[in-house]
């Protein structure tokens, strides 16, 4: 009897690594990598694009000067207190 509760956890070891091993393609995977061929190759056609010292294309003077401003002085007051939980055996409690 203990010879095949053996040969059955054996078997089920074996199982579970070999289905554990077998990958598949994510589309991660599939993509890794492409960012920095496509930089590479943007740097190689036109080596010469970061010394544009042009004023870049955006938003006008008032505009963005107000939203710096609102931006800035987002942190002058305090963020507002989050509320944490914490599961217990005997129901929710509040930190």
């Amino acid at each position: 009897m203990t010879k095949y509760v053996y040969v059955g956890l054996l078997t089920g070891f074996a199982l579970a690594t070999f289905i554990g091993c077998a990958r598949q393609e994510t589309p991660v995977s599939t993509f890794f990598g492409t960012s920095y061929e496509l930089a590479t190759k943007a740097q190689l056609h036109n080596p010469n694009a970061g010394l544009n010292s042009g004023v870049p294309l955006g938003l006008t003077g008032t505009v963005a000067d107000s939203t710096i401003k609102r931006y800035q002085n987002s942190f002058k007051t305090a963020p507002a207190e989050t509320k944490t939980y914490s599961v217990v055996f005997e129901g929710m409690q509040k930190k």
